[in-house]
């Protein structure tokens, strides 16, 4: 890690360091949608985004640049709606329409079309999704059950993060961030394959500081050293035939403070841990153009995830075959696609982690197939759908869909769908046992163990969505209702067996309402003044039965009013702030409060320097303190700065 460190800082200083010269003029919502950015994430085939049944967002890469943030989850807070809770400078909860959690399950999220799923805790690895942020086209936020085209895990929305084109990206860049809270270096480099199509490598090294504070008054222990290379082919065979080909390799050691038990006592200890992980993926799609009306996609993707760590030593294998074809018949539009995915986990027992039935592989089987109707005179579109899927340990699941859309003028649309979703347990809730810390009983402390259940069933969810979209030359209006009514919802069983144990035993025995509005309005004050606020509203409410609680809350709610502007102050100078108010007690927290400015300064046509303060004006807090996850010790988070130097070589 040292050498690579090395060998960047070394390329970047005699440059200055910092990014590529963009075009500096904010688009609005309504321009990215018109121009070219095509919705890919709702039916998996390109789609302007304003003529989707669903509740949408884009982010666009110029934006991400702009804000000044250096991660994915912070970029993932200028998205209305999105829960975003920074636990500790490694850690992150983040959902959507739910309480986040940092192993938040209810969202899909992929980078490309790829899952970046883990199957053994559920959810996404925040601190291990290092995708260049220079590299991003746009993210695509679809806030509605996702699982009539992407399967399970995505009842609650999708998150696709969308890379750009080899293409776009030639020539030589190198950026270096250094802050309050890291150092970070990268380079990048793309080239023309003459007629054959483009590519582009990548390398990178990230180091973030351990914070000043934790909760529970013990020592931080949150830094990161991550490093990593990937590489990106956009090949032409032909005027119909294209071919991605995408891989890269990450080395991580990340520094967490791990909640675990003493083992003769059963006392709660704060142990340091040193996590390692290996990290592998690659990907290969081909787009074919039948003719005018026909498209076929095929896509094989290969995840490989080495972890080690107090609690976890495992290998987990994950491949992916993907195959879909799109075709306009008259004022019919046919989607029809499969899906074979396998997870192998090989797992090392130790004293606080077993396999209880030995469970070491998933398959997933599934297919879909969506019909779309325009009625062109009166300006109304339905779609119905559904989607079959089958999980080696669960069963079969339907997940149905039907969506109407209508575009009452140019400028207004109504829309509304209706659809059923389902959430595939962990390997963790159907097979691992945990010996967590210590529960005091009387005089006693009880040990408790965590297990998983292999007679624990799918999350079944059915959701109802109403929206209304306007769009004028200056401003665009987004507003929506939902509720989701989901049954077999995971909880655990609480049993105690005096004087030795505490069990929780996973189970599907819960039920869970949530209802909630959002709001969104955009308005491009002047060419050179844009505005964003949006305001969210979540109610949840569990229906338990007295021996059953859920792991990641209870009943809650969560308020959040977002609030952007973009400011083209001259041609060389740009300013951007963000701020956010949360109120609610889902997060056993006090309201938040959050302030980020970030000025841009484009020296030169290949030369930029950025400098952004993060959560300025605010006293230390937690922002994140729910302790029923396993493993989560928060730390207070900090008002911090960064500076970004990049310099782009044509």
């Amino acid at each position: 890690m040292k050498v690579l460190t090395g060998l960047l800082v070394a390329l970047l200083i005699p440059f200055g360091a910092a990014s590529q010269s963009i075009d500096s003029k904010h688009l609005a919502l309504d321009a990215l949608m018109d121009l070219d950015v095509q919705l890919s994430t709702v039916t998996r085939r390109l789609r302007v985004a304003k003529e989707n049944a669903a509740s949408i967002y884009v982010l666009p890469g110029d934006e991400i640049k702009r804000s000044g943030v250096t991660s994915i989850p912070q970029a993932l807070s200028l998205v209305p709606g999105l829960q975003v809770r920074k636990i500790d400078n490694n850690n992150w909860a983040v959902t959507l329409r739910a309480v986040a959690g940092r192993f938040s399950s209810r969202m899909l999220v992929l980078v490309n079309g790829q899952s970046i799923y883990d199957a053994v805790d559920g959810g996404v690895n925040w601190e291990s999704l290092n995708t260049p942020l220079y590299d991003i086209e746009r993210i695509e936020v679809v806030r509605s059950n996702g699982g009539l085209s992407w399967g399970n895990n995505a009842t609650n929305g999708v998150v696709n993060i969308i890379t750009k084109h080899s293409e776009d990206t030639r020539g030589l860049l190198s950026t270096l961030e250094v802050g309050s809270e890291l150092t970070n270096a990268a380079i990048r480099f793309g080239k023309d394959l003459d007629s054959l199509g483009s590519f582009r490598v990548h390398a990178f090294s990230k180091n973030l500081r351990e914070s000043n504070n934790a909760h529970f008054s013990i020592t931080p222990n949150d830094s990161n050293h991550s490093q990593g290379i990937g590489t990106r082919f956009d090949l032409n065979l032909s005027d119909s035939v294209f071919v991605l080909v995408q891989g890269e390799y990450q080395n991580i050691d990340i520094r967490n403070v791990v909640l675990a038990p003493d083992l003769l006592t059963n006392a709660t200890q704060f142990n340091e841990d040193s996590e390692t992980r290996d990290l592998f993926n690659f990907a290969v799609r081909l787009d074919h153009i039948i003719d005018n009306n026909t498209s076929q996609v095929f896509q094989l993707t290969y995840n490989n995830e080495e972890y080690d760590s107090f609690y976890f030593e495992d290998k987990q294998e994950d491949v992916s075959i993907d195959y879909l074809i799109s075709s306009q018949i008259n004022a019919f539009q046919f989607d029809f696609g499969l899906n074979y995915r396998n997870i192998g986990l090989t797992l090392t027992n130790n004293d606080y982690l077993t396999s209880l039935n030995n469970l070491d592989s998933l398959q997933y089987y599934s297919a879909f197939l969506q019909a779309q109707y325009e009625h062109i005179p009166s300006q109304v579109s339905v779609s119905l759908g559904s989607k079959v899927e089958r999980n080696s340990a669960i069963g079969w699941q339907h997940q149905p869909s039907a969506k109407v859309m209508w575009k009452v003028n140019e400028e207004s649309t109504l829309w509304g769908s209706i659809s059923k979703g389902s959430r595939f347990p962990s390997f963790t809730e159907m097979d691992l046992s945990f010996r967590a810390a210590g529960i005091p009983f009387g005089n006693f402390i009880l040990a408790q163990i965590i297990q998983g259940n292999k007679d624990i069933q799918a999350e079944q969810s059915v959701s109802k969505e109403v929206g209304y979209r306007y769009s004028a030359s200056r401003w665009d209006i987004d507003l929506s209702l939902f509720k989701t009514e989901a049954d077999n919802v995971l909880t655990t069983d609480v049993a105690i067996n005096p004087p030795s144990l505490f069990i929780q035993t996973f189970v599907s025995d819960g039920r869970l309402d949530t209802y909630g509005a959002e709001a969104f309005v955009d308005w491009q004050v002047a060419s050179w003044v844009n505005t964003e606020l949006t305001y969210s509203f979540a109610k949840i409410d569990y229906d338990l039965s007295e021996n059953l609680q859920s792991p990641t809350g209870e009943n809650s709610k969560v308020e959040q009013w977002l609030f952007k502007t973009s400011l083209q102050l001259s041609d060389a100078h740009s300013l951007f702030t963000t701020a956010r108010w949360e109120r609610g007690d889902a997060y056993s927290t006090d309201d938040y409060y959050a302030l980020d400015v970030s000025w841009q300064w484009q020296i030169s046509e290949n030369l930029q320097f950025s400098a952004t303060g993060n959560n300025l004006f605010i006293s230390d807090r937690v922002e994140y303190a729910n302790t029923r996850q396993l493993f989560v010790v928060p730390s207070f988070i900090e008002p911090s700065y960064v500076i970004n130097l990049s310099y782009f070589f044509e």
